[in-house]
C-alpha cells in the first residue's frame, strides 16, 4: 500500500464558504466523510489549517485560537495568524497551545492581511517557530476575497525571509497558483522552503480539461528536480482521489514516495508519536539532490506562460 500524507485540507465544517466548495466538488464535506475518504484513499494522516471565517472585515478573520474541530486521530492543525491580533496575550495563548502539543506549526494568509511577509508584524510567530522548531505555512497565489491585496501573496517575497531565518521551515502553499515557476525558482534556491501542491484545481476534476494546468504543474516540478514538494488537496474543494489521482499523473514513481509521504515528515516535523494510529515509522530526510539544468525546450517555456486554467471554481484556500 502507498502510504499517503494529505498535507493541506480543512475540517471547518460549519463554514459555509467551506460547505458550498463541498457542494460543489461533490464531497461529503463532514468528519465521517473525511474519515471515509481517507481510508478509500490509502491516506493515513493529514494536516489541517485552522480557519474560522472569511468575513469583509479582515481584522476579525481566521480566528485563530479555534483549532479542536476535528476529533480524527490521525489529524494535526496549524494554527492561523491574525497579525491584527498580536498581543502579547495572543501570542501566549500561542505558546500555551504550542506546549500542550495541539498544533503541528502556523499558517500566516498573505494577501489576506496588507503585509509582506517580512514585515515586523510577523516576527514574533517566526520566533516561536524558531524555538520549537515548527513550520510556517504561507499562504500564496491567487486569493478568494476581493478585498485581499494579491501582491503579498507572491512566493517570490518568501526569499527574503527564507534566507532571514534559515533555522525555520517555510512551506509555500498551492504552489503559489499562478506563479507556479517562481515558488519553483525560491524551492531551488532555499533549502529551507518547501511547497504544497494543494487547491490549484478545484471543483469536479474532468480530465480533460485540466490538461493545460497539470502541464504548468509538471513543469515546475521538474524545474525544482521534485525536491520539497509535499502532496495536499486542500479538501473540500476538491475530491481526494480525483485529485490524488491527477497530480500522480505528472510525478515520475522514483519521487511518489518523497512528495505524497516523506517530505511532509521532514517539513512538519512529525514524529513516530504523532503518527502512531497507523504505526507509521520516518526514513531517514533524504540529502536533496542537485537540480538539474532546465533545457531551453520550447514546450517547456511555453507552458509557464500565463494561460487560461482549467475550469474552476474559486473556493477559499
Amino acid at each position: 500500500m502507498e502510504k499517503i500524507i494529505d498535507a493541506h485540507i480543512h475540517t471547518n465544517f460549519d463554514d459555509e464558504l467551506l460547505k458550498a466548495a463541498a457542494q460543489r466538488s461533490g464531497v461529503d464535506f463532514s468528519e465521517q466523510g473525511l474519515d471515509d475518504e481517507m481510508k478509500k484513499n490509502d491516506i493515513v494522516f493529514s494536516i489541517a489549517m485552522a480557519l474560522e471565517s472569511h468575513e469583509d472585515n479582515l481584522d476579525k478573520a481566521f480566528q485563530p485560537l479555534k483549532t479542536k474541530i476535528c476529533s480524527l486521530p490521525n489529524i494535526l492543525t496549524m494554527l492561523a495568524v491574525n497579525p491584527y491580533k498580536s498581543t502579547k496575550r495572543t501570542l501566549k495563548n500561542y505558546e500555551d497551545k504550542i506546549k500542550s502539543k495541539e498544533i503541528r506549526g502556523m499558517k500566516i494568509y498573505l494577501g489576506y492581511y496588507p503585509f509582506y511577509p517580512h514585515d515586523d508584524v510577523y516576527i514574533p510567530y517566526y520566533q516561536l517557530a524558531d524555538k520549537y522548531n515548527l513550520p510556517i505555512v504561507f499562504h500564496t497565489g491567487e486569493c478568494y476575497s476581493e478585498k485581499a491585496k494579491v501582491k503579498y501573496a507572491h512566493p517570490l517575497n518568501v526569499d527574503e525571509i527564507a534566507m532571514r531565518w534559515d533555522n525555520v521551515t517555510f512551506i509555500l502553499a498551492h504552489m503559489g497558483e499562478p506563479w507556479l515557476m517562481d515558488t519553483a525558482m525560491v524551492i531551488r534556491k532555499n533549502k529551507n522552503v518547501y511547497a504544497d501542491m494543494s487547491g490549484i484545481i478545484e471543483g469536479k476534476i474532468d480530465p480533460e480539461a485540466i490538461k493545460t494546468t497539470l502541464f504548468r504543474i509538471q513543469s515546475a516540478l521538474e524545474y525544482c528536480n521534485f525536491e520539497r514538494v509535499i502532496y495536499g488537496s486542500d479538501w473540500p474543494l476538491a475530491p481526494m482521489r480525483g485529485y490524488l489521482e491527477a497530480m500522480r499523473s505528472i510525478i515520475p514513481k522514483e519521487h511518489r514516495e518523497k512528495i505524497f509521504y516523506q517530505n511532509a515528515i521532514d517539513a512538519f516535523k512529525l514524529t513516530p508519536e504523532m503518527l502512531n494510529p497507523h504505526e507509521l515509522t520516518t526514513t531517514p530526510p533524504q540529502t536533496p539532490t542537485t537540480p538539474v539544468a532546465i533545457q531551453n525546450n520550447p514546450t517547456t517555456i511555453a507552458a509557464i506562460l500565463p494561460a487560461a486554467t482549467a475550469a474552476t471554481t474559486p473556493g477559499k484556500k
